[in-house]
């Protein structure tokens, strides 16, 4: 986006490590994590269409115009932006539900998304989710949360622990926790946490019985800054998707039962 002039010197941080925001955000008042089951729809969760919506746009960005492989990519969706399918109408709700109770510059936030459609098999690594393109000015900048959605009920489960990064970029984060957070796909649950929190979902974990694959929605929500090296779903790719925006997700039609583990 268009935040690549901001210097580190210059880039506002505030004591826990955050891009300054005004309001109040549940899931970093709660222990740093949240769960909500049931949150999406069984009559989404079931829908052909969404699955092959959540396909098309994983090998959008896997793949590159020269053929290339960036698994890092990630597409954005601007506050001021309205949704123009099915999957961005997703990812504003979450948006609009985690940030309601927020003051913040809409030109410079929004909902950072991506589709993960992986083998059970095949693990997600223990990571932070930061905007990757600031480590170029020495910091880690991560988003204010950090979430997960599951479209079935397949795979291994996602685990979250509260170990954080520096804000300096390549600054030394070993150490050890006592506590984490562990999240079983379950159709339709959407799990928050604290976007400056070390987590991953390895195979290792997986029940015996759970074969295919596992279907995840991720959404990063970020106030008052926008991931660099983030964009719009491209054009092409959102006019071959099948779910459209419109009516798919009124008002009301995602629910957020908080439940706690």
């Amino acid at each position: 986006m268009s935040d690549q002039g901001e210097a580190s010197s210059q880039f506002p941080i505030d004591a826990d490590g955050r891009v300054p925001f005004a309001g109040k955000i549940s899931v970093l008042s709660n222990s740093g994590f949240e769960s909500y089951r049931s949150c999406v729809p069984s009559s989404l969760t079931s829908n052909k269409n969404l699955l092959k919506d959540m396909k098309t746009s994983m090998s959008a960005r896997e793949v590159e115009t020269d053929g290339q492989y960036s698994l890092g990519d990630t597409f954005f969706l601007p506050a001021t932006v309205p949704s123009r399918c099915g999957l961005e109408s997703l990812a504003q709700s979450l948006f609009n539900f985690h940030a309601k109770d927020c003051e913040f510059d809409p030109e410079r936030s929004g909902a950072e998304w991506w589709t993960q459609v992986i083998d059970t098999r095949d693990d997600v690594g223990v990571h932070f989710d930061r905007d990757y393109g600031m480590e170029g000015f020495g910091l880690n900048v991560h988003p204010h949360v950090a979430s997960v959605t599951y479209m079935t009920d397949i795979g291994g489960p996602t685990i979250v622990t509260p170990h954080m990064s520096g804000v300096e970029a390549g600054s030394d984060f070993s150490g050890t926790q006592d506590s984490l957070f562990l999240s079983y796909p379950e159709k339709g649950k959407h799990m928050a946490f604290d976007g400056r929190f070390l987590h991953a979902a390895p195979s290792d974990l997986i029940p015996e019985k759970s074969k295919g694959f596992r279907y995840t929605f991720l959404v990063n929500i970020w106030l008052n800054h926008c991931p660099i090296n983030s964009d719009l779903l491209e054009d092409e790719v959102r006019r071959g998707e099948e779910l459209r925006g419109g009516g798919l997700l009124r008002k009301g039609f995602i629910r957020f039962q908080y439940h706690h583990y």
